[in-house]
């Protein structure tokens, strides 16, 4: 049976479900959405085919976010947030195909010594978060797993590699 995804004035329709989960903008109002499976498409806009679909690991994308310039986009799982590049080789995967050019996203994980060293017993990280800088530049990713804060500095791009640090740090309580 076919599924009708409505929006108020337009829709489109699918073969079968593609079991949406999320959906987010970047400030052009071009789409992404994740899904149950893992799956993320990129959209030009509403009611149009995807351009570009990055297979997903088999594990439900809870939330999504995007860079102001559109160019990084976030995705949160359980266990692992993914870090995927939206542009290659200057081209914009929201607008355009990106066949073989497509990017490799990067997986971001706890490490088996920092469980140990948190005490993180089940990994259920908080809908991860690009941060909202003055400069208009984002430089941080933020989520969370328990009372622990976990934060990833994006620290320079090269060319198609991406040079980052992990920071954990216990959250401080205080009853004030």
């Amino acid at each position: 049976s076919e599924m009708c995804i409505r929006d108020r004035a337009q829709s489109k329709i699918y073969a079968k479900s593609p079991f949406f989960s999320c959906i987010t903008t970047n400030v052009d109002g071009q789409i992404a959405t994740g899904s149950e499976n893992g799956d993320i498409r990129l959209y030009k806009q509403v009611n149009q085919n995807a351009k570009n679909l990055f297979s997903g690991l088999g594990d439900y994308i809870h939330s999504l976010d995007c860079t102001k310039n559109g160019k990084w986009l976030l995705a949160t799982c359980d266990k692992y947030l993914l870090l995927i590049p939206t542009f290659s080789e200057g081209k914009n995967g929201y607008l355009t195909s990106l066949g073989k050019e497509k990017p490799t996203p990067v997986r971001l994980q706890l490490k088996p010594e920092d469980k140990m060293k948190y005490a993180i017993l089940k990994e259920n990280f908080t809908p991860a978060r690009f941060d909202e800088s003055q400069s208009g530049q984002e430089s941080f990713i933020v989520s969370s797993i328990g009372s622990v804060s976990y934060t990833h500095l994006r620290a320079h791009e090269t060319g198609r590699n991406l040079v980052c640090r992990l920071l954990l740090e216990k959250k401080k309580f205080s009853l004030s």
